[in-house]
């Protein structure tokens, strides 16, 4: 992942910063991807997880909903 840009001029407030995402990529894989793409940039690490996993949360019930209805069209 390309941490150059969001190294130099860290968006993230608090603890956990741009500047930790490889290790944070070990506890939630794709999350820097996902913060590289966010649309409105959280202002926490937190704001950050909690906007990931409510994504990952949609994908699943998009695909589940797609499955069910999906195998009677």
């Amino acid at each position: 992942m390309a941490h150059d840009a969001l190294s130099a001029t860290p968006h993230l407030l608090g603890f956990i910063t741009e500047l930790d995402f490889d290790q944070a990529e070990e506890e939630f894989p794709g999350i820097g991807s996902f913060y590289e793409h966010c649309g409105r940039k959280p202002n926490t690490f937190l704001e950050l997880v909690w906007q990931f996993e409510d994504a990952l949360a949609a994908a699943t019930r998009d695909a589940r909903h797609r499955g069910v209805h999906g195998s009677r069209m």
